[in-house]
């Protein structure tokens, strides 16, 4: 709610010519989680940037996996 500057600034980061990682870092329960799923929401993506569909977005909780080991991440 309220962030559709951030989301088009980052939508347009990883759709530019020469993609770029966006890191989202902050205090908690500041809405980055939030922030993440609407992103991840198809209908969000193809609205802002109409090739998004080209990409995959995928949202993972860490705080669950913290013991994951690197093969397993891959997998």
């Amino acid at each position: 709610f309220g962030r559709e500057v951030l989301v088009r600034r980052i939508m347009g980061r990883l759709s530019a010519e020469r993609p770029q990682s966006v890191s989202i870092v902050g205090e908690r329960r500041i809405g980055k989680s939030s922030l993440l799923a609407h992103l991840a929401s198809p209908g969000t993506r193809l609205a802002l940037q109409p090739e998004a569909g080209r990409y995959l977005f995928l949202f993972l909780d860490f705080q669950q996996l913290r013991s994951i080991g690197e093969a397993e991440f891959l997998g």
